[in-house]
């Protein structure tokens, strides 16, 4: 259940408010039991010298990314 990497038909939007980028993107009548994938390079930053590598999520949680375990998703917006 994969499909080629291809650019998304509408554009992804990006909020840039103080030290914080927000991206969204949304699409009008999705296929039934469609998935997409987005994928992210992050340049310029250096691995740390000591020690192993960081696990993706703590990357990911570091940048600001809301995770899985955070509550924020699951509360009803106001």
């Amino acid at each position: 259940m994969t499909a080629q990497a291809m650019p998304f038909a509408t554009a992804i939007g990006c909020d840039d408010t103080g030290e914080r980028h927000v991206f969204s993107w949304s699409c009008e009548d999705p296929p039934l039991h469609a998935r997409y994938r987005l994928e992210r390079d992050f340049r310029g930053r250096a691995a740390p010298v000591d020690g192993p590598p960081p696990a993706p999520s703590e990357v990911i949680a570091s940048l600001g990314t809301v995770q899985d375990s955070d509550p924020a998703p699951r509360r009803p917006p106001l």
